[in-house]
């Protein structure tokens, strides 16, 4: 099963600023746990997303807003998941 995830985010520059952008994509969800808890699971996915993001990216990244399926914030739990891994 597919969800659609949009990422805002803000890429810091030193000396030069920040630069808001998006990301955005269809990602692979497990059915079975998308039906227990669709936010759980989308949360799980994204943050799989944003750790490939913030790879990728050289510069400080800050994650403003996860959105799924166009209309479900996810934000604070993909946030959650990040201070339990510590």
């Amino acid at each position: 099963m597919l969800i659609h995830i949009a990422i805002y985010y803000d890429t810091h520059y030193p000396g030069l600023g920040s630069n808001g952008t998006l990301s955005r994509g269809n990602y692979e969800v497990d059915s079975l746990e998308y039906t227990i808890d669709p936010n759980r699971e989308a949360s799980r996915v994204a943050k799989i997303a944003c750790d490939k993001l913030i790879r990728e990216n050289v510069n400080k990244v800050t994650l403003n807003k996860i959105i799924y399926n166009e209309t479900n914030d996810i934000t604070d739990k993909v946030r959650e998941l990040y201070i339990s891994r510590k």
